[in-house]
């Protein structure tokens, strides 16, 4: 999705501050808004962004893109095990199938002590508790609050800061919609939970939106949301 102000506002709140590293992982080859970019010395990418703040940065995308590792998120890779004190996720694990390698990677890939930072769509009855309408279709699952406390609770993590009312997005071509944003450090290196754990935990509490991706839905989301702020 792109870093946006008050996603950035998040990262430096709950996660650069509580951080005790330097070395940093983001997943996804990030790319500033325009709003961001101009306040940040006109930087447009978040590696260029985290470097200009003395972070030891490393990207995973298999575009390879802006100095970009090819590294995918849902093969094993041990070689970046215990690696990260910072892992930040500006709305790439929704686009990946694999949920549970992609999670498990990233708890192997940081150090005790790491800080991880999501900001992600938001499961759609609870955006919809807040502005009346569902996050946007984007990407192939969108993720709740409760999830993320669940998670923490099962990995033996500690949270941070989980809210899903927190950061926002004005978007241009959209209304307001809000993120589900988690911070949390991993406290030990036990290891991850087991596929089954997770995915009992995952389907309970996040929704696949898959089938949202199409024009059709787009343009339907869109009707129905100009109807509700409209009345």
């Amino acid at each position: 999705m792109g870093i946006c102000e008050k996603q950035f506002n998040f990262v430096q709140q709950y996660g650069l501050n509580n951080s005790n590293g330097k070395k940093m992982l983001e997943l996804g080859d990030q790319i500033l808004n325009p709003f961001l970019s101009k306040k940040m010395n006109n930087y447009s990418t978040g590696k260029q962004l985290y470097k200009s703040l003395s972070y030891d940065h490393t990207s995973f995308d298999l575009n390879g893109k802006n100095g970009s590792i090819k590294v995918d998120l849902t093969k094993i890779n041990t070689q970046y095990n215990n690696n990260y004190d910072i892992i930040t996720d500006h709305g790439t694990i929704e686009h990946v199938e694999d949920q549970y390698m992609c999670f498990k990677n990233i708890h192997d890939w940081g150090k005790i002590g790491c800080v991880y930072i999501h900001c992600v769509p938001l499961e759609g009855e609870e955006h919809k508790k807040y502005l009346g309408y569902e996050f946007p279709p984007h990407g192939y699952y969108a993720y709740s609050t409760q999830f993320w406390n669940e998670l923490c609770k099962l990995c033996n993590y500690k949270i941070i800061k989980n809210q899903g009312n927190l950061v926002h997005n004005l978007a241009i071509k959209f209304p307001k919609n809000y993120y589900s944003s988690s911070c949390y450090s991993k406290v030990s290196n036990n290891k991850f939970i087991t596929k089954e754990q997770f995915y009992k935990l995952f389907d309970k509490y996040n929704q696949n939106t898959k089938h949202k991706l199409t024009k059709e839905y787009h343009k339907q989301w869109k009707k129905n949301v100009n109807q509700i702020l409209n009345t």
